[in-house]
This record gives C-alpha cells, structure tokens and sequence, in this order.
C-alpha cells in the first residue's frame, strides 16, 4: 500500500494490477498488486475515518479481484467492491448515492461500463444485485462467482450462473425476481440497506398502458422495462416475442402487501392474470431479459464482451388484449456502450488501475511500462515516476473517462465528465462539500 497526497485529483484511491508479477493474463487467470491511499483524507466525505475504511474495503476487495479474475468486465468489479463496503463497514455510506444511477437506467444492460451511456456511475450502484442475491443465498455467493467466472473466461455472468446452479437456482430466475423486487422495493420484499433508513429511489418506467392497450418495446441482455397497469378487478398481460431468448414477465401489485405473478417468456408467449388489482395501490409490468449467451468471446485485450446473443429482442404487450406478432418497436434506451478495442486503453491511468470515483484501467491491455511507473516511486504527489502527471486529467491523478464525477463522489473544484466512464478502476470518487486543498 502506497499513501500519497490525492486530495487535489478528488481521488480516493485506486488499485493496480502489479506489471511485475512473474506470470501475467491471460497466462494467468489472477496476478497480484498494489494500493494507493489518500495520505490523510483531510476534506472528504462522510469524514477522514469514514473515507479510509470505506475505501480500504473497497480497494482491498479490487486486490482479491485481481488475485482471483483479473481480466473479469469492469462492472462486476465495481458491483462487488461496492458491495463489500456494505459488508465490511456498512453504517458508513460512500455508496449509497450511486443507487439512483441504477434506478435510472434499467433498459440498460448491466454489463455497460460506459461513460457515454451512464453505464459506469450506474456500475457501483449494481451493488444491490449483490446485495439481492447475498440476502437470497448468503454473501458466499458473490465470492463464488469470482471463482466460478475463472472456468468460464474470467466472464462474470457464467460466473454468476455456475455460483447459482449450484444453489438450485440460476442467473435467468434470480434476475427476473430482482427486477420484479426493484419494482416495488422494500414493500416487495427487497432486502434493506445494511446502512438502516435508506429509501430506495423509485426505478424509472418505460410507460403506462391503459385498458386494452398495446405497446412495443426491444430489450438488450440483463434488461428490464417496467410498465405502470392500471388498477382493475380483472387484468390480464399478454407478452409476445420471437422466443429462444431466456425472458420472462411479471406482474407486481403492491398495496397493503406485494404481489408477484410471473410466467416464462423464452418460448415466445407468456401470459398473467391478476384478480383483485383495484385494490393495489399500485400495479407494475416487468418485462426481462435475462439471456447470457455470447455471441463472440472476451477480447484479450481488455477483458470486455463486446457481444451477446440475446440482444434487441423484440416484444409486443397486451393489457386485456392480444399482444400482436412481435415486431422490432422503437430502441427503448441507449444500448451497449461500445466496446474496447484490441489493446485500447480506455482508462487513462495506469494498467488495470481502479480508481474509484474512477473508471477502469483496463486489466492487461494498457501499457505496462506505466504500471511500473507508478509502482516504483511517487517523486511528487499525484505525478508518476516518469515525471508528468498520470494520464487522466491535467495536473492530477485520474480524470477523464476514468474519473467519476458526481455530487457524492467529487470534491469541489475538480471537475470531471457528467459521467464516469472509462474501462474502470478504484476510488477515484470525489466527494461533496469538501475543500479543494492546494
């Protein structure tokens, strides 16, 4: 662990895989490394205390994630190191902001890490995904999908698969019931914020649909729409799509308890009835794809998919109707960010850095030489050995696609992008009303 002077860049930290480990990825599946700390964390948010254990918890955890999958996606990094600060230190809140990015974005498919898409804010607040499933099955599982993703290509959700398989579930089923959860929350059986007192942030809906209405909609991989139905003594959904995809349909009516009835979309029909919804305060449609399937392999470079099998699955919608012959209908949302390029380097910091409040240096694909630049001596504060600031942003450690920027996670006076982005990294999270220190 290295501790130097971050509070000009905003960063909180980050962790970086260590160049000169004797065997690297892909020849080997992990490889250790290194942290940087903020020397004292004067300014920042919660407090000084606060601030270095949840960011030891969470850099620490990108450590293991380097030993176990180095070249896992950027998003199951941050999901899970996110997570681990709710289980390590759970009443101090660095994480909890990031929710909201979540809520926001549910048409997007959970492995975007994107800058230009939301998708690498919206990347730590996936941290209730593991929270969902840690409640469901015991925080093991999170741990076993690491290890579980090392037999598949260091990929994340046939980690996830395997790690539920062998619980007698699966990542189609436990997605589907997420998304029907976060329809309704902490009223629909969604597990609390170990932080105590949190209210969730209502997830965006795609729409309402009235009385025989139809609607059209196309879904990426690991997405979900949610539709506000109205509240009638008999409703019935009807839900149409090409099939062969893994999907499903659910129908949440919440009021003095929480209803769910689901069917299974993947044959190309699925249909729910409900009686007795006028008494709900409130009726939800989720419609889910949960399909996996590749459609090419990880690219070796940077450890990112760069396509799935199971994206632009059309869909029709019927409330007490028909539902129609699915057709493509209109993009619901921004799909897929684009993916790296052989050997581009997307986070702009050191080799496969994390730096938190940052974007991800990507594990294998960045230069080498840079890793070791850091590693070897920190001559000024920020600045690597090479004599310039580390790539990122002018004068500082970390910005640019890597840097989040955000009122939680931002310090005043360190500007960065509306969005996170980048190929990921540790805590380079700038935090609010903390001084810019000089």
């Amino acid at each position: 662990m290295y501790l130097v002077e971050l509070g000009d860049s905003g960063a909180y930290g980050f962790a970086a895989p260590d160049a000169e480990s004797a065997c690297q990825p892909p020849a080997c599946s992990g490889i250790h490394g290194f942290m940087v700390m903020d020397n004292d964390y004067e300014g920042y948010q919660p407090d000084p205390g606060g601030a270095l254990r949840a960011t030891t918890a969470h850099e620490f955890n990108h450590l293991l994630q380097f030993a176990i999958a180095a070249t896992a996606e950027s998003w199951f990094f941050e999901a899970s190191a996110t997570w681990m600060e709710s289980q390590t230190y759970p009443a101090i809140d660095a994480r909890t902001f990031y929710i909201a990015a979540f809520a926001g974005l549910s048409q997007l498919p959970i492995t975007d890490f994107g800058q230009e898409t939301g998708g690498n804010n919206r990347s730590y607040g996936l941290y209730v995904w593991n929270l969902w499933l840690s409640d469901r099955h015991g925080p093991e599982v999170v741990r076993d999908a690491w290890f579980a993703a090392t037999e598949a290509s260091n990929y994340s959700l046939a980690g996830y698969e395997a790690a539920l398989q062998a619980r007698g579930s699966s990542f189609a089923a436990e997605f589907a019931a997420f998304a029907a959860a976060t329809a309704a929350w902490d009223t629909g059986g969604f597990p609390a914020e170990p932080l105590g007192g949190v209210t969730y942030p209502e997830v965006a809906r795609a729409g309402s649909l009235g009385d025989g209405e139809t609607a059209a909609a196309v879904l990426d991989h690991t997405t979900y729409a949610l539709y506000d139905l109205p509240a009638l003594p008999e409703l019935t959904v009807n839900v149409a799509s090409p099939g062969g995809s893994s999907a499903g349909i659910a129908v949440v009516t919440a009021g003095a308890g929480v209803e769910v009835v689901a069917d299974d979309l993947t044959d190309g029909s699925a249909t729910v009835t409900v009686t007795g919804a006028d008494a709900a305060q409130r009726v939800t449609l989720a419609v889910v794809n949960s399909d996996i399937r590749l459609d090419a392999g990880k690219d070796p470079a940077s450890g990112e998919v760069t396509g799935w099998s199971g994206d632009r699955l059309a869909v029709t919608i019927g409330v007490n109707t028909a539902a129609g012959e699915p057709a493509p209908g209109p993009d619901p949302g921004p799909g897929p960010g684009p993916g790296p390029g052989p050997g581009e380097v997307l986070g702009r910091l050191v080799d496969g850095a994390r730096v938190d409040g940052g974007g991800r240096g990507d594990p294998v694909g960045q230069a080498i030489q840079t890793s070791r630049a850091v590693h070897r001596g920190w001559r000024r504060p920020g600045r690597a050995r090479h004599g310039g600031p580390l790539p990122g942003r002018a004068g500082g450690l970390g910005a640019g696609r890597g840097q989040r920027a955000d009122p939680v996670h931002q310090r005043p006076g360190t500007a960065g992008p509306a969005h996170g982005g980048g190929d990921h990294a540790g805590d380079g999270r700038e935090r609010p009303g903390a001084r810019a220190r000089r």
